[in-house]
């Protein structure tokens, strides 16, 4: 019984520490003043289930590049602007549009229409912002609330 108690202990303890990794991650991305393509390529990633926990930003960057997921001229530590965040969620979560949004293959222009028109982003809001770590978590919440 000693033994049985033990190990079940040892697991969840190993367990809360392969789990606190991204924790920290996604809270850190949280605070963040102003999100890069490495952070927004790592909180995705996670989503999909395509980078490690601990992966870096870097890395999750250059897995999500390779699918398709970000222009070649993107650099994982610059700044993401707001219709560029648009059409990566657009793409990573099916989200369903208009005509011009789908022949365009949810381009960043377009799908940063596309999110207006579905009520995801304030009428004021402009394409080339910046965005807050807390402010990609709420465009993300409503797009996988709203992508059916």
């Amino acid at each position: 019984m000693k033994k049985f108690v033990f190990i079940i202990s040892l697991v969840f303890l190993t367990c809360m520490g392969a789990f606190s990794q991204n924790f920290n991650r996604v809270t850190q991305i949280i605070e963040t003043a102003e999100l890069t393509n490495g952070q927004a390529a790592y909180f995705v990633g996670s989503y999909l289930g395509s980078v490690r926990d601990n992966a870096t930003d870097e890395e999750a960057f250059d897995v999500l590049k390779k699918e398709g997921l970000f222009k070649e001229s993107a650099a994982a530590a610059d700044k993401i602007k707001l219709q560029d965040l648009c059409a990566l969620y657009a793409k990573v979560v099916q989200v369903k549009g208009g005509m011009m949004f789908t022949f365009t293959k949810k381009s960043a222009r377009y799908s940063f229409k596309e999110f207006k028109a579905k009520g995801w982003l304030p009428k004021n809001a402009d394409p080339s912002m910046k965005v807050s770590g807390v402010n990609a978590m709420g465009l993300f919440n409503s797009v996988t609330g709203g992508a059916k």
